[in-house]
């Protein structure tokens, strides 16, 4: 039985070293490749691992380049997920995955990082001014929009974190958790 994936998701400006400067960030933020998945130019994919409290978790890293930009997924297993949830704890797996996400946000100069069920990443990051969140929504604490974000009435709970504020309209990734 398939399940679904847990999706760290953000659209990234491509450059001709797009891949190189993904695979220095993924590396700087604790991630370590394991292999390369896909030899298919179109979608690029490979496999990092993340240890998280001392427990491995496979991640498949999914690359969509289009002319100007890059959707970037980087995605766990739900069956994975909520294994190592009762392993280490749900929430500290959550937080794990945010800070993974907020690193990313800092080293690659992002406009967002969506974390969710099956998160997509298509929006013109020159655009995004928030008015799309997700279940669990990253964005630089620059940003001039981000503390009026954090005042709408379906947010939940707000982090600061360095450079970054997470806009919670979940606690958690999954939809049918609560």
């Amino acid at each position: 039985m398939s399940s679904a994936q847990i999706s760290i998701a953000f659209r990234m400006r491509t450059s001709p070293a797009y891949m190189g400067e993904l695979e220095s960030a993924f590396g700087s933020a604790g991630l370590r490749r394991i292999e390369n998945n896909s030899d298919e130019i179109e979608i690029p994919t490979t496999t990092w691992e993340l240890t998280i409290e001392q427990e491995r978790c496979v991640l498949t890293c999914r690359c969509y380049p289009e002319a100007l930009w890059t959707s970037v997924t980087l995605d766990v297993s739900e069956d994975l997920f909520d294994q190592l949830a009762i392993q280490i704890g749900r929430r500290q797996l959550i937080d794990a995955f945010v800070h993974l996400g907020a690193q990313l946000l800092r080293w690659l100069e992002l406009s967002y990082v969506f974390f969710e069920e099956e998160a997509e990443a298509d929006i013109d990051p020159d655009c995004y001014k928030g008015d799309i969140l997700f279940g669990i929504t990253i964005v630089p604490s620059a940003a001039g929009w981000a503390q009026k974000m954090a005042n709408r009435s379906d947010i939940l709970r707000i982090d600061h974190l360095d450079g970054a504020i997470v806009l919670y309209r979940r606690l958690d990734p999954v939809p049918h958790v609560s």
